[in-house]
Parts: C-alpha cells; structure tokens; sequence
C-alpha cells in the first residue's frame, strides 16, 4: 500500500481513479489494491469518522452510534514526548501506559524501560522527506521522539513492553550496545516509507564512527504487521569489528513486509550483523524474502544462520545487486563475505525461488565470481517433502529433527561457527540432533491494557501505615455524582486532582457517615486523581469521564 497526494482524480457512483499523484516510491504501492482517502471533508458521512479543519483549529466528529460529543471523552495528541530521559543515568520507567506519544533516551546511560505500553507512538499520513529521510543523509534529529521511541546513549533496554500503531518506527536504536527484549511490536510503519517495528539508524546526521550504534541486540520480540520491514538496519550503520556486531535473534516474525521493495528483516550497506535463532513466516508481498543484505554503499560481513523460513517465506543475501559490482567501502577481504548456513527453509513460495539464489563472491581483481564461497550455502535444509527431512512435527510447525532423518550428520564444519555438533559431524538445518533446541519470541502473551484507564490503587511509599478499616474505598459515578464508600468510624479527608495535579476539590468525610458524595456536574470530562487520607494513611484512586 502506498501514500501519496492526490492531484487529481476522476469518480463515478462505484469507482476512484487517481490520474497523478505524488507517491512515495519507497512503498511500491499495488495497483488496484485497497486503501483509504484522508483529509476530505466531503467524506466525512459515517460514525468514528472524524476531520480536522487545519486552518479553523475546527475537529468534526461523527460518534459511535451517533451520540452527542460533548457527552463523550474525546482527546487528541498533544505532544511527541510523554517522557524526556534525554542525558539521565541510571532510571528505571515501569509499567506506565503511553497513548499517542514517543519517548526519548538521547544521551541517556544505563537506563531500563520495562512493561510499559505504547500505542499509537508517531502519526502522520502524507509523506515527507522527513519521514523518507532516514534512509538517507538529511540534516533531522532522530533522538527527539518524532521518529518513534528513541533509544540513544548507551547501554539503554527496552524489556517486556508492548509498542502498537505508529505512523514512523515503534523504535528507533541509535545508541550504543542498546537492546531491545522480550517485547511485542506490531503495526508501525503505516506511513509506508525506509521505517520499522524497530530502525537502527545513526544518532546524528554526519554518520560518523561516534554516532554509529555499534553492539545493538533486538531479541526474544515478536513482529508482525509492519507495512515494510519489522527491521530496518539504516544506510552507513557499521560496527567497528566483528564483536560489535549488530545481533538479530531468537524472535519471530509474523506477516509483514506489504510493499514490493523491502524484507521482513532488510539491511542495506551495513557492516558485520548477525540474524540467528530466528522464525520468519508469512510474508505478505511474496516477491521479496525475509532478509535482505544487499551490497549497495558497500555493505559485508552479515551472518545469517540457524533460522527457519515457513509458508511464503524465503531468504536473500546479496554481496552484489543485480550482478553489479558495487564500490567498496574498504578494503575486502573473504572474511567480510555474507554467510549463510544451517537455516531450515520450508514450502517456500517465493517467485523464481530466490532464497539464496543472489548470493555472490568476487574474485582477486574485484570482479564478479560464478562461484559462491563454499560456507556461503552450508547446512542448509531446502524446500522438498517435509516428510523426507522426518521433521518432529511439521503440522505444528515444529522442525526439529526426528531419528533416522536424513538431514543428520549431513553437515560440514564451518570453521567459527559451528565446530561443536553431536555425532560425526553437524546437522542440516537451524537446529542440531539430540541438543536442546532454541526458542524464539517473547516469553508472555501480549496484554493490551484497556483505554481510558479504569479505576486502581497506588501504592503507598515505604512506612506508610494504613488499617484496613481504611481499605477499601469504592467510586461510583451516579448522574454526575462522584460517590466514595468504605467503612464509618474514621474521619478522612478528600482531595481530587486533575490530570494536570491542581486540585479541584477537597472535603472532609466525617467518621459518622460510609459515604460521601461529590457534584462532578460542572467537572469536564477528563482524568481525575482522588486521594483520600486519614491519620492512618493515603488511598489513591484514579477515574476517568465524571459524566
């Protein structure tokens, strides 16, 4: 699916035709295939619709079920970042939730961002050369949250949290030795331009050694849904040797990869990467392959290896394009060749059957070679009958290998690679009989908080005291009426708070009485924070639409 301007156009009762328009030729978008126009007052004419008069600052709004919209929690975006790390050191973020909003950690050392949520992170729908610039060299801060959670600085995770819906990248890497683990990225991208789920892309514009982010880990995540590639490894991206190495591992990756140009996993003129351990299948535009590291700019040394491809899925590494020789970067030696070994490759269904088809060597003087280097296809298990491999259960899609599989002992060494094996030598494909085999994804199912917030209770800070004739206190919403319950006996005190931390109402809830009631008529519709002391302690809760 692509995303352009309109420039003109034709319409009967059934059908648009878009006569011109400025595409962004990074989408490759499908001729005839679905999509959407945005940004037409006219085709506002159906419920959860809505348009923005840019030049009134006017919102219309067409509700669910056609309700009134002063009677409805209506929000929009407000600002990029819902939280600034930039420079920090050492902070931990925990299970806070983010709604249309971005992150920064530019500069920042040895922080953890864990269990959180995020949804909706960037917006935009007509693209730009901001949006496409990434990819290239162009002069735009990438550490300012614009272009999706950024993780800069140093030695900065990202554990167990769940990004969903962003227009540019859910994530985007640019510090050194970062991480990203164990976390659920789905939907990004849908501006359709050179974003990911995740981009690993210089932190900076002059895409020196300093702003490179060398030793950065995406692992144990699960993708899917991403219009182009769920990574983006960006142009000039290189690590300073083979220990810093770029590593790509134990994830999976679900449908993704909608445009004609792209990989599931796609890297181009990159330096020394490692995609292991992986899953990928479903690819959704079945003219391209789930990885691609393509020569262009001068890119080497990428390891692909001990992966398993399934149900449209297949694999290319180029160290050429299109049988060009391209520049290179540096001085070239065999050992900053591509190489690809012991990936499992089942029922592909790629045109022309590309898989490793592209991979190139080159002889002394530079030019191109007919001949691969022998490692660059070792160990791999091809496209045939799955029952001639004896997999474990293909039905389930599990590939391990069963006794009596052909597939064992038919490997050869690759030296730094895999020397270690049971039996007289190494096995076909990702995974090695009679060991252990490894595991991809995260290691919890994706729970999407709800939204608005309901009801919870923080917690108190260490020392603080509170009986349980305190506990509980319950809200209720009657007619306007804000309603707190819990036990008579003890003399409280109320506060409420907007979400802005000014208070709105304080009164005394006296010991005689379980209840107190709260007129919330004149209340605006938006989240409340209601404390509630007594000698013994605080209570916190949190509500959302007094109406």
């Amino acid at each position: 699916m692509g995303s352009g301007l309109i420039s003109s156009s034709a319409s009967t009762a059934t059908r648009t035709e878009i006569f011109s328009g400025r595409i962004n030729p990074m989408s490759s978008p499908i001729s005839g295939g679905p999509g959407w126009i945005s940004h037409v007052f006219g085709l506002l004419d159906a419920p959860n619709e809505w348009y923005l008069d840019s030049v009134s600052q006017t919102l219309y709004l067409w509700p669910p079920n056609g309700g009134n919209p002063s009677s409805l929690l209506v929000e929009a975006k407000r600002r990029v970042l819902g939280f600034d790390l930039t420079a920090k050191q050492h902070v931990v973020v925990r299970k806070l939730g983010f709604m249309a909003t971005s992150m920064t950690l530019k500069d920042a050392r040895n922080c953890l961002i864990e269990e959180c949520q995020f949804k909706y992170v960037t917006h935009d729908d007509v693209p730009s050369e901001y949006e496409m610039g990434v990819y290239f060299q162009i002069d735009q801060n990438v550490g300012d949250g614009h272009l999706g959670i950024f993780l800069g600085g140093s030695n900065n995770i990202m554990r167990k949290c769940v990004v969903r819906g962003s227009a540019h990248s859910g994530v985007v890497v640019g510090g050194k030795y970062c991480r990203v683990s164990n976390c659920h990225i789905t939907s990004c991208d849908y501006s359709v331009t050179y974003h990911a789920g995740v981009l690993v892309i210089p932190d900076g514009p002059d895409w020196s050694e300093e702003s490179k982010p060398v030793g950065a880990v995406i692992c144990s995540s699960y993708f899917a849904y991403n219009n182009r590639a769920s990574i983006q490894v960006g142009t000039h991206v290189s690590s300073h040797g083979a220990n810093d190495r770029i590593r790509i591992l134990n994830n999976i990756f679900g449908t993704s990869g909608y445009t004609s140009e792209t990989g599931q996993v796609a890297a181009q003129a990159c330096k020394y990467g490692e995609v292991t351990n992986n899953i990928f299948h479903d690819a959704a535009f079945l003219t391209v392959a789930s990885f691609v590291g393509e020569n262009d700019f001068g890119g080497i040394g990428w390891i692909n290896h001990h992966n398993v491809f399934y149900q449209g899925d297949s694999s290319v590494v180029m160290t050429a394009k299109d049988g060009k020789v391209e520049p290179r970067c540096c001085d070239w030696t065999p050992d900053d060749e591509a190489m690809v070994f012991n990936n499992t490759v089942v029922d592909s269904t790629a045109p022309l059957h590309f898989d490793w088809q592209y991979m190139r060597s080159f002889n002394a003087d530079g030019t191109l070679s007919n001949n691969s280097w022998p490692m660059n296809r070792g160990n791999i298990i091809w496209p045939r009958d799955t029952a001639y491999w004896r997999f474990t259960n293909p039905d389930k899609r599990d590939y391990t290998l069963r006794q009596g599989s052909p597939a064992i002992d038919a490997g050869v060494i690759v030296p730094g690679w895999v020397e270690d094996f049971e039996g007289t030598a190494p096995d076909l494909g990702a995974f090695e009989y009679g060991r252990t085999p490894w595991t991809a994804g995260p290691t919890w199912p994706e729970e999407l908080w709800p939204y608005p917030p309901g009801n919870f209770t923080a917690s108190l800070p260490p020392g603080a005291i509170f009986r349980d004739h305190l506990l509980p206190v319950n809200v209720l919403r009657k007619g306007g009426m804000l309603v707190l319950r819990g036990v008579s006996g003890v003399d409280r005190t109320v506060a409420v708070f907007d979400a802005r931390g000014q208070l709105v109402r304080r009164a005394q809830w006296s010991a005689r009485s379980g209840e107190i009631v709260l007129d919330a008529r004149s209340w605006a519709s938006r989240v409340y924070v209601i404390k509630v002391t007594s000698g013994n302690g605080s209570v916190l809760k949190k509500v959302c639409d007094m109406r």
